[in-house]
């Protein structure tokens, strides 16, 4: 009841700074071949968390990369600590470790799907050049485990902080510089036995699947 209670409370935190629902999906395949049209999947904010969130789903590795800054690093939970191979003193992956994993969990024969939404909690712009960009993240990667049955790891209780800047390379454009994950609470969510098993982990956890 506890842990309801602070859901709730993250999801009215939301309302009372009247943040709008940004649900990121796949709809089919992009072409990305040109300079044109890859400077509009970054243009603006927005179009970049897009393009992220189409790259995961899509297990585009180019995209993927196109959308981190050259200093980026993806910040972990204190309990991924051990499974990602992290410290204290440095307790992130910075993009050529996050890109070698992630490219290893889209090219593996295991990962049968992953969808991916964000529902935003919290935007703001100390400048003109950085934003901050709190995201309730619904996470969902469909992997064969070996069991009769395929598992789907869903990550539904986790916050991710973005860091946006702009591309020093291309000052028009934005990348990540970091998302840092943050936990709301985890709680034990039963799937439908009849379609899949479910567990319920976090992003840090699945990346380090795939170390």
């Amino acid at each position: 009841m506890d842990d309801m209670k602070r859901m709730a409370g993250v999801l009215a935190a939301a309302g009372a700074l009247g943040v709008g629902l940004f649900i990121f999906g796949s709809c089919g395949h992009d072409e990305t071949t040109s300079p044109e049209h890859r400077n509009t999947t970054r243009d603006t904010p927005e179009h970049l968390l897009s393009t992220y969130t189409k790259s995961m789903e899509q297990k585009s590795i180019s995209d993927y990369t196109e959308c981190l800054g050259e200093d980026y690093r993806f910040v972990f939970l204190a309990d991924d600590y051990s499974a990602a191979g992290v410290d204290t003193l440095a307790p992130y992956w910075e993009k050529t470790e996050d890109v070698d994993r992630t490219s290893k969990m889209f090219a593996s024969s295991n990962v049968y799907e992953i969808s991916f939404g964000f529902m935003i909690v919290q935007d703001f712009s100390p400048s003109d050049t950085l934003r901050h960009i709190i995201t309730h993240i619904d996470l969902q990667v469909v992997v064969d485990m070996g069991e009769v049955e395929l598992t789907t790891m869903w990550v539904n209780y986790s916050l991710l902080h973005f860091t946006l800047a702009k591309d020093p390379g291309e000052p028009s454009l934005w990348v990540i510089r970091e998302i840092q994950e943050q936990k709301v609470y985890l709680s034990e969510m039963a799937g439908d036995p009849a379609i899949h098993q479910t567990e319920t982990t976090t992003y840090g956890e699945i990346k380090a699947m795939f170390k």
